[in-house]
């Protein structure tokens, strides 16, 4: 099994460099750019053999179909992968603590203390960049099922891209569920809590959404006009466990944000500062996307429209007078995805 590192890697590697470019890198000692992994170059280049090797640093670009068919195989790899590697994590956790129990350490002993603060540290290392890179791919395969809604099913298979994206939401929010107890042990530490706040921007991009693809689902089964929707469209049975209805979107909410929300609280004696925002102060995004459903369920589609050409508002402290260039990237992707 592939290491977290090179887990991280792949995905950047298929979503930053092979679906913007459609084209494999260039080859070792023609461009200058660095090494390239000679199994990756020999599977993009089967096509194209007999060609002169001078003639082979300039790649044709490939159709975004076959590209996103070659990336979307990988990313399933991945997938599974993930899902050995945090299962292994639970058995290392799970072993830890029956070892401490086996040598009738105390809990609040110095050497298990260690072993578990250990512990906690490398399964929140983990946890934050699995939650990122599930948060890749849910932008990816987004964009992927819109770019490619016109072409035929020969092309592109939309109820694989529409399961692709389902599994990333539920592995997110299943890993984003103990997000605000992971943070309350070391609120008091700028790092850590910027951190948090960083993971909590994230976590209101990803249920905004979730809120617009539920949304979307429910316009269309009330749209007599249009055929019933199938189970392997995109916007089918994100919410299932709560209900078809508007009011899914409520109870997600409720389960994913408010219940783990009050529980960390509650479990801290006080807690990180950031917890005790409200939770339209926190999760913007999905407030405005709320506001967007409120909307179409009203049929005020003006409004809607005149809504989504806004924007979230961002709750800005007074000391802070312009966005960061992270920052406003994180906002112009987000509401192009949105859109």
């Amino acid at each position: 099994i592939r290491t977290l590192e090179q887990l991280n890697g792949t995905v950047d590697y298929l979503i930053g460099d092979l679906f913007v470019w459609q084209m494999p890198p260039p080859i070792v000692g023609m461009s200058g750019c660095g090494e390239d992994d000679p199994n990756e170059i020999s599977i993009w280049e089967e096509e194209e053999e007999g060609l002169h090797p001078v003639e082979q640093q300039q790649h044709t670009p490939f159709s975004l179909s076959d590209t996103v068919a070659f990336i979307d195989d990988r990313l399933r790899a991945v997938q599974k992968d993930l899902v050995t590697l945090l299962g292994n994590l639970d058995q290392d956790h799970h072993n830890v603590i029956v070892v401490v129990d086996n040598n009738n350490a105390p809990p609040n002993s110095s050497s298990s203390s260690i072993t578990m603060k250990r512990l906690h540290r490398k399964q929140l290392q983990l946890k934050q960049t699995v939650r990122k890179m599930q948060a890749k791919m849910i932008r990816y395969n987004i964009l992927t099922s819109y770019l490619l809604s016109n072409v035929p099913s020969s092309k592109y298979e939309v109820k694989f891209g529409a399961r692709a994206l389902r599994t990333s939401l539920t592995c997110y929010l299943n890993l984003s569920s103990t997000l605000d107890d992971e943070y309350t042990d070391d609120a008091k530490n700028n790092v850590v809590t910027s951190q948090y706040k960083k993971e909590c921007r994230m976590k209101d991009e990803i249920m905004a959404y979730m809120v617009l693809l539920h949304s979307s689902a429910v316009l269309r089964a009330e749209e007599t006009a249009l055929p019933p929707s199938s189970a392997g469209e995109v916007t089918s049975s994100l919410m299932e466990e709560s209900g078809s209805g508007w009011g899914a979107l409520l109870s997600t909410f409720c389960k994913h944000v408010v219940a783990t929300g009050n529980l960390a609280v509650a479990g801290s004696g006080g807690g990180c500062n950031s917890c005790h925002q409200s939770l339209a102060e926190k999760y913007p995004r999905w407030k405005w996307a709320l506001t967007l459903a409120c909307l179409a369920q009203e049929g005020n589609f003006q409004g809607y429209l005149k809504l989504l050409k806004k924007g979230p508002s961002t709750v800005l402290s007074p000391s802070l007078t312009a966005l960061t260039k992270e920052e406003e990237v994180d906002n112009a992707r987000f509401l192009l995805l949105a859109r």
